[in-house]
């Protein structure tokens, strides 16, 4: 049985680690220092020396402080206190402001660039509307291949490495929220799940054969293509179910976004997510 410190007992692991919100930790860090110099200044006004009033002053910041670090707040409600009262613009100096997976942010004219190249690597075509988009048969069938492929390899780092085009020491860390991998312990890319990152490892494996470019395009451009592929994903990498188009508005610490998605209908895996202002189309999925 795993033994766990008072420490993991007290800890709030998603409001903490990669969990942790910029704009709450500082707004309730300034809380903790006013408040700590509130009560030393209460103390001298009580008669109590500087010595003793900067003592307790100074505890009680650093009991504030732990909290923080501990829970990720000081203040109950710090969340909606952020969201209903920092403008848009402060939220933003925090990166607050961006979708909360960044790899599949793509604005209008980027996705329609990425859609272009995509139909010249004869992996996405037109649908029988003439509307809307949908993957074409033999690159479904190539792509679903190297996603078993990927998911039943024992050097996945190697195949990350070759899909990106990057060297160096890889790693895939899972949290509740996303799969990030690390390169040389940078983040290198952040996923919804790790089924959606076996996904775009695996199209770049069948793009590299397709797209006469591939070789001379950077990591991030290699990841644009991948992430605007998975928009007409079909098949769920994570259980083989079918996958359904859909928006919902999410909530994330300081702010909400309506967002377009793709999620596994069998498991609710969580394959694509962008902004509902930023897609282009809806894809027939």
């Amino acid at each position: 049985m795993a033994r766990h410190s008072v420490f993991d007992r007290y800890r709030r692991p998603a409001y903490t680690g990669d969990n942790r919100c910029l704009p709450c930790t500082v707004t309730n860090t300034l809380i903790a220092v006013l408040g700590g110099q509130l009560v030393a200044g209460g103390l001298l006004v009580a008669g109590q020396s500087l010595p003793i009033a900067a003592a307790v002053g100074g505890l009680a910041i650093l009991f504030g402080l732990a909290q923080i670090w501990l829970r990720g707040y000081l203040v109950p409600g710090t969340p909606t206190l952020t969201k209903r009262y920092f403008p848009p613009w402060l939220l933003q100096l925090f990166g607050k402001e961006s979708a909360p997976n960044a790899q599949a942010m793509l604005d209008a004219e980027q996705q329609r660039d990425v859609e272009d190249i995509l139909v010249d690597a004869n992996a996405l075509q037109f649908d029988e509307t003439g509307e809307d988009f949908e993957l074409v048969d033999t690159f479904a069938t190539a792509w679903q291949a190297a996603i078993d492929d990927v998911a039943e390899a024992d050097d996945l780092p190697g195949h990350i490495e070759t899909a990106f085009g990057v060297e160096g020491a890889i790693q895939v860390e899972e949290t509740e929220r996303a799969t990030i991998v690390r390169l040389d312990n940078r983040i290198m890319g952040r996923w919804e799940s790790r089924a959606a990152m076996i996904a775009d490892v695996a199209s770049c494996a069948i793009l590299a054969d397709r797209y006469e470019g591939w070789a001379d395009l950077p990591p991030a451009q290699r990841g644009h293509l991948a992430g605007g592929l998975r928009l007409y994903i079909e098949q769920c990498p994570a259980c083989g179910g079918p996958t359904s188009f859909d928006t919902e508005t999410t909530t994330s610490c300081c702010s909400e976004h309506e967002v377009a998605t793709v999620s596994c209908v069998s498991c609710g895996v969580r394959l694509f997510e962008i902004p509902v202002e930023s897609a282009a189309i809806e894809p027939a999925v």
